[in-house]
């Protein structure tokens, strides 16, 4: 597995049209059901898998443009090199310096506290 970086998003109830009654929260790479914190496209702050290299990037382009983070969860995603390969040869490419996940992450259930100082 390869590291391709951090979102934050509005992790969403599960909606009336998923059939499945066990299922609570949508914890999605996408965007349709939990939504990213921000249309966080236009600063050009992402790597090249539309992702953030760090939570410290993430913090800034939320205070530099007012976006609220409450109730945001901070989501580390990696993708196996496979998949790495074929959004490379599409022209995607992470940062080479985000290398692996770092140690002082630890994905935990609930929200992220996200300092905007």
């Amino acid at each position: 597995m390869i590291p391709i970086g951090y979102m934050a998003k509005r992790v969403s109830l599960r909606p009336a049209w998923i059939k499945a009654d066990r299922v609570k929260d949508i914890y999605s790479v996408s965007g349709c059901v939990s939504k990213d914190f921000a249309d966080y496209i236009n600063y050009w702050k992402h790597n090249g898998y539309w992702f953030f290299d760090s939570p410290a990037i993430i913090l800034e382009v939320a205070r530099d443009n007012a976006f609220d983070l409450e109730r945001t969860a901070l989501f580390y995603y990696e993708a196996h090199e496979l998949e790495s390969r074929k959004a490379s040869i599409a022209g995607h490419h992470s940062n080479p310096r985000l290398r692996s996940r770092p140690e002082s992450f630890h994905p935990v259930r609930g929200r992220w506290k996200a300092t905007m100082s």
